[in-house]
């Protein structure tokens, strides 16, 4: 018998404890073991596979019936280094799927029309397929690295042939973007560091359905991180037992992903360079390497923490 509040009771009976249902998240995870891969981002990639993509993963024949518009876009914008090109990967390796990636500085070329043509043909495999197998075409990843160098906003007045090029180019994106709407079998994905510097029209409805904020990561984000690369190590019997990780994520707040993996590069670049100078050799054999892994200064926590204090937070 517990008093809950004055002049109330109930009778409580102790029941077996019984597991929780798993959520969507958990089964996103188990299935698609995102965070095995990219750290710090289980929320971006739980919205994408839970939301952006679920009638892309859901079972075909029932989407059908529901008569849904498949999503069929969207935009991975935040500050350079926090892993967007990473995502757009990983969710085609997640997907099994060879993805076309376009590097928007690269789409240019100095031909008339060239650059439009390029634009043109990226989308042809999947209009093909969908002629050719209806619903049962497999699904065409395009990936857009820099998206705001191929649809940047556009001038009021061209200032040169350059300009001229960007203009075409934007609205030859935006004209095939818009025929893809009756596509089932294509995703397209674009990065950006600046989605202000994107031209409007691409992010009006109707075109782009979603977008995604990929920033910072937080302390656990970076733990899982760091986590990612140093798992090796520590397979390896290389990372020392003293190297206070705990520490190092409590005082790397404004760190990106890039910035973490490149501590863990230094340290291990190092200690490589200090077995050089002390053989004063370059030529190092395989028992010598393993006696390098057995040194408990490889990587002692002062030393990774000089290296980790040289690298500037973002």
């Amino acid at each position: 018998m517990y008093n809950l509040k004055l002049y109330h009771s109930c009778r409580v009976r102790v029941l077996a404890c019984v597991e929780s249902p798993k959520g969507l998240s958990d089964i996103l995870k188990t299935k698609f073991k995102f965070q095995s891969k990219v750290g710090g981002f289980d929320h971006i990639f739980e919205r994408i596979f839970g939301d952006v993509l679920l009638t892309c993963i859901y079972l075909a024949s029932f989407v059908t019936k529901t008569s849904l518009t498949k999503r069929k876009d969207t935009i991975l914008h935040g500050p350079p280094g926090t892993g967007k090109t990473l995502i757009a990967r990983t969710i085609c390796e997640l997907l099994n799927i060879e993805p076309t990636i376009v590097n928007g500085p690269e789409i240019f070329n100095h031909m008339f029309g060239e650059s439009e043509h390029k634009i043109r043909n990226l989308f042809e495999d999947a209009r093909r397929d969908q002629k050719l197998y209806g619903s049962d075409s497999t699904l065409h990843i395009i990936v857009f690295d820099e998206i705001d160098a191929i649809c940047k906003r556009r001038t009021d007045h061209s200032d040169g042939i350059r300009s001229h090029v960007e203009d075409n180019v934007t609205l030859q994106l935006l004209t095939e973007i818009d025929r893809i709407f009756h596509l089932d079998n294509i995703f397209f994905i674009g990065t950006t560091n600046n989605i202000n510097s994107i031209d409007p029209a691409l992010l009006q409805s109707g075109r782009i359905d979603t977008t995604v904020e990929v920033g910072l990561p937080d302390s656990e984000g970076r733990l899982q991180i760091f986590d990612i690369y140093t798992k090796p190590l520590l397979h390896n019997g290389i990372l020392e037992a003293d190297v206070g990780i705990d520490y190092i994520i409590h005082n790397s707040e404004g760190f990106t992903g890039a910035q973490i993996e490149h501590v863990v590069r230094l340290a291990i670049h190092n200690a490589m360079r200090r077995d050089i100078v002390d053989k004063g050799r370059i030529d190092i054999t395989s028992e010598e390497a393993d006696q390098l892994q057995e040194k408990t200064d490889l990587f002692h926590l002062d030393r990774f923490l000089n290296i980790f204090y040289s690298i500037e937070a973002a």
